[in-house]
C-alpha cells in the first residue's frame, strides 16, 4: 500500500483504489469544502472515498437554577459552543479539547432559555468548529430539562408512648418521591427527634428534602390536626400557607441552615376525646424556588403538591 505525504492534521477524507491497486490517498477536502462543486468526486469502479467525521456524546445536567450541556467528541475540537443567538454573551471557547460544557442559567436573558409549561425548560445549543464563522459542518442541538411536579399521596401511622395525663408525643418519618420529603416532630430548634412529650412542651414540625442537591424547594399548606376517633379536625395552616391560630401553630419558615428545610413551632397538644392525634399536610415542590406569600408580615413560600400524613396514637 502506498500513502502519499499529507498534513495529517488537515486530513478530512481519504480514498482507496482510485489511482491504482493498494493506493490510499489522504485529502484536506470534505463534502463541506466541495459544496460549490457540482460533481466533486469521479465514479471509479472498485474505488471508494471515505470522509472522516466526529462523533458527539451530549448529556444534559438539570440543576436548581440552570442546565449544563456536556459534550464529548471523538476528535480533538477547536471552536466554540454557545446558546443559539448568543455567540458572544452565552458561549465557551474551546481549544484542543475532547470534553467541554456550556452552563445556561434559567434567569440569564443572554442564554435565552425558554420555559414551556410548569417545570419544562428548553434551549438550542450550537457546536461551531471555527472560532469566528459558521460553516455547514457545525451542529445544532435541542436540549430540554423536565422537572417532575406531579402530585403524589402517601400516609403513615406511628405508635408512640407519652407521659402524664394529657400528653401527645410525635415522631414519624414520611417519604414522598419527586422530591423525597420527610416530616418529623423535633425539638424547637429542629434538632433532636422527639419520641415523648407532655402537653405544652415546645416542639417543631420539620419538613425536609432528603437530597441536599435537589433542584427543588418546597411549600407546605393545609396542615391539619385530626382526632383519629371521631374525625374531628382543626386546620393549623390554611390553603395560602398561613397559620390560622398563632397560639397553636406558628408560621412556616425556611431554616437558616438550608433552603431545603421548613420549620413551624408549636406546643404539644391533644384532643380531649381521643388518644389519637393525626397530622396531614399538603406539600408542593417548586422549581427553582417557591413564590413568597405574605402572612401577617412574615414571608413563607410555595405551591400545592403532595399529601403527607403523620398519625400519633396511644396518647394518654
Amino acid at each position: 500500500m502506498l500513502t502519499f505525504n499529507v498534513d495529517f492534521s488537515r486530513c478530512h477524507s481519504y480514498d482507496y483504489g482510485d489511482t491504482g491497486d493498494m493506493v490510499c490517498r489522504l485529502s484536506h477536502h470534505s463534502r463541506a469544502t466541495l459544496s460549490d462543486v457540482q460533481d466533486p468526486y469521479l465514479e471509479v469502479p472498485e474505488a471508494a472515498t471515505y470522509e472522516l467525521s466526529s462523533c458527539y456524546n451530549v448529556s444534559i445536567e438539570c440543576g436548581a437554577v440552570d442546565m449544563i450541556a456536556r459534550i464529548r467528541t471523538s476528535k480533538m475540537f477547536n471552536g466554540k459552543v454557545y446558546a443559539k443567538g448568543s455567540p458572544k454573551s452565552c458561549a465557551v471557547d474551546v481549544k484542543n479539547s475532547l470534553d467541554f460544557e456550556l452552563r445556561m442559567n434559567y434567569n440569564d436573558l443572554e442564554c435565552n432559555v425558554r420555559q414551556q409549561g410548569a417545570g419544562r425548560y428548553i434551549n438550542d445549543v450550537i457546536i461551531q468548529h471555527h472560532s469566528m464563522i459558521v460553516t455547514s459542518s457545525d451542529l445544532g442541538l435541542a436540549v430540554t430539562c423536565q422537572y417532575d411536579l406531579t402530585n403524589k399521596t402517601v400516609s403513615s401511622d406511628a405508635d408512640l408512648g407519652v407521659k402524664g395525663d394529657i400528653e401527645p408525643a410525635l415522631s414519624e418519618e414520611v417519604i414522598v418521591d419527586s422530591p423525597n420529603v420527610v416530616m418529623r416532630i423535633t425539638s424547637r430548634d429542629g434538632g433532636d427527634i422527639m419520641r415523648t412529650a407532655e402537653v405544652g412542651d415546645p416542639l417543631a414540625l420539620k419538613f425536609e428534602i432528603v437530597d441536599a442537591q435537589s433542584p427543588y424547594e418546597i411549600m407546605v399548606r393545609e396542615l391539619v390536626a385530626m382526632d383519629g376517633t371521631d374525625n374531628s379536625e382543626i386546620t393549623l395552616i390554611d390553603s395560602r400557607g398561613c397559620p390560622t391560630d398563632h397560639f397553636i401553630m406558628g408560621p412556616i419558615y425556611k431554616s437558616s441552615l438550608s433552603g431545603k428545610v421548613l420549620l413551624s413551632h408549636f406546643d404539644a397538644f391533644k384532643f380531649p376525646t381521643s388518644e389519637v392525634v393525626q397530622f396531614r399536610a399538603l406539600v408542593t415542590p417548586c422549581m427553582p424556588s417557591c413564590e413568597p406569600v405574605q402572612c401577617d408580615q412574615e414571608d413563607i413560600s410555595g405551591e400545592l403538591k403532595s399529601l403527607i400524613s403523620l398519625d400519633v396514637k396511644n396518647v394518654k
